[in-house]
Formats: C-alpha cells, sequence, structure tokens
C-alpha cells in the first residue's frame, strides 16, 4: 500500500487518508483528510467570505457553467433525484412540507409544532382534539388580507371561516339565526 507523509501533521499515512488532488503528489494533496478538517473548523469564516466573493465576482459565469451543466446531464440528474427521493421518503416529504409552509405563510413545521402545542392539541376555536376531514390534519389559519397566522383550527372551524370570508358580521348574523330557531347548544 502507498503511503505519504502529510505536509502538516508530519504523519505517514496512506494514500486514502488525503482528497484527490489533479496537481498534487501522487495525485493527492499535500496535506491529509484530518488536516484538512481542521484547517476548515478553525478558517470557517475566513473561507465562507472568500467563497461568497468568489461568487460575486464571477456569478454569471458560474450561473452559466451551472446552466450548461445541468443540460448535458438532465437525465443523470433527474434519475439521481428520483433515487434520492425514493431513499429518503420521510426526509423529503418534510422539506416539501417546510418549503410549503415558508411560502405560504412565512413560518416553520417546527412553529407550526409549538403553535399546536401552545394550544394543547386542540382547535382554537372549538377545542376539539380531532383535526377532522379528509387528511387529518390541523390547518393554519391566518388573515387572508395581511397573511398573518392567527392559530391553528379543525379542519371544520376552518372551512366555516373560509365560507363566510372572514365576516364577523355574517357570523354575527348566523349566531342570531340559530338562536332565533332554537339551535342546539345555544
Amino acid at each position: 500500500m502507498d503511503t505519504k507523509i502529510c505536509s502538516r501533521c508530519k504523519q505517514d499515512k496512506p494514500l486514502d487518508a488525503y482528497y484527490k488532488s489533479k496537481n498534487g503528489p501522487m495525485g493527492r494533496r499535500s496535506h491529509c483528510k484530518d488536516c484538512d478538517y481542521i484547517y476548515v473548523q478553525e478558517n470557517k469564516e475566513r473561507i465562507a467570505t472568500k467563497r461568497k466573493l468568489y461568487y460575486k465576482k464571477n456569478k454569471e459565469i458560474i450561473t452559466e457553467k451551472q446552466k450548461q451543466y445541468r443540460l448535458e446531464n438532465r437525465e443523470f440528474l433527474s434519475e439521481r433525484q428520483k433515487q434520492w427521493s425514493k431513499n429518503n421518503e420521510e426526509k423529503r416529504k418534510y422539506q416539501k412540507r417546510k418549503s410549503k409552509l415558508k411560502i405560504a405563510y412565512g413560518i416553520t413545521p417546527e412553529q407550526v409544532g409549538e403553535m399546536i402545542k401552545s394550544q394543547n392539541s386542540r382547535c382554537a376555536i372549538c377545542g376539539t382534539e380531532n383535526p377532522g376531514g379528509t387528511h387529518n390534519k390541523w390547518n393554519i389559519d391566518h388573515d387572508h388580507k395581511t397573511g398573518k397566522v392567527r392559530g391553528i383550527l379543525c379542519h371544520y372551524c376552518n372551512v366555516t371561516l373560509g365560507n363566510v370570508n372572514d365576516s364577523v358580521v355574517i357570523l354575527e348574523k348566523m349566531i342570531e339565526y340559530l338562536k332565533k330557531h332554537g339551535g342546539e347548544n345555544v
């Protein structure tokens, strides 16, 4: 087995302990993976700043190369994505939900969980413990004008608010109607 002495820690290590490099001696970098890891940990901020500056300077070239790569490798990338999705179904579902929540409401799944917990896993209006509906999942209630999230509702309360367009006037008229006609729980 071929070995090489690390330029930083000065230890003799097998070649697979070094990252590959076209320009390095024996086709490997001059320092081992362990030393590389230590260097990166000690210089994270400097490396990140350097990468950002490089990207900013070369954004158009990088973007064009990425676009060209995707065009040339469309089938490979598509197959790789399908395989990843198949192997990581739970992670994919989480990422999809996270993305939907962020786009629709500007919140994370963790924030939704905290809201449900703060409401003791009950609907903010009727207090039921059963979310109801086809998917049996809690609904995120939000103001359609401002987009502000108001709370977590069961399916039926959410649909009711939606059917009256969040109108307090209509809801008051519904209450009057039920009282007038001796509705249950009045």
